[in-house]
């Protein structure tokens, strides 16, 4: 039986990393546009392409860069920052 992410855990998940981007000065507004994704019982915040599909062309250029991603350990969830998250997220202010 495949395992499917829980609703209530994604909104968990969501809540947990705003308060992690609170807690860290990251633009809580720019996490809210990300796009949610679940990988491998992760839940994946990615900011989407500006890019045009293209067909094959340009695929990897369309695909959402992750810029957090929030596991569930135990009780809690763990927020951790990609390569991406001071690029896409970090408050205009402190650019």
């Amino acid at each position: 039986m495949k395992v499917t992410a829980n609703i209530i855990d994604i909104e968990s998940a969501k809540k947990s990393a705003r308060e992690y981007c609170i807690n860290n000065q990251l633009d809580t507004d720019l996490l809210a546009q990300q796009r949610v994704f679940v990988i491998n019982q992760k839940i994946i915040f990615a900011q989407p392409s500006a890019s045009k599909p293209r067909g094959l062309k340009n695929d990897l250029e369309t695909q959402p860069s992750p810029t957090l991603i929030v596991e569930k350990i135990g009780d809690t969830f763990q927020v951790s920052e990609t390569s991406n998250t001071q690029s896409y997220l970090r408050k205009i202010g402190l650019k």
